[in-house]
């Protein structure tokens, strides 16, 4: 089966009510990327590292995504378009 991957990038405070609004049209196993979430593990984890690339560092500046995914079929299609609506 084909998969399509929908990302839907958004606030920190809009991440919760549009995972929700997701979830409820029966999309399950979110992914959520949250620039907060990024900084805080960064902080919390200094022992595992002693350096974080700039690339990795800007390409999570502002970020805060919903990543999900559908089957490539006409449901996945019909799952599409509820969402950009």
């Amino acid at each position: 089966m084909q998969w399509l991957e929908l990302k839907i990038d958004t606030t920190p405070t809009g991440l919760t009510p549009v995972s929700d609004l997701v979830e409820s049209m029966g999309i399950t196993g979110l992914v959520i990327e949250d620039e907060g979430d990024f900084h805080d593990f960064l902080e919390h984890n200094h022992q595992y590292w002693d350096y974080v690339d700039d690339e990795l560092m800007e390409a999570k500046r502002g970020v805060c995504r919903i990543i999900f995914y559908v089957s490539a079929d006409e449901e996945g299609m019909d799952t599409v378009a509820k969402v950009r609506v």
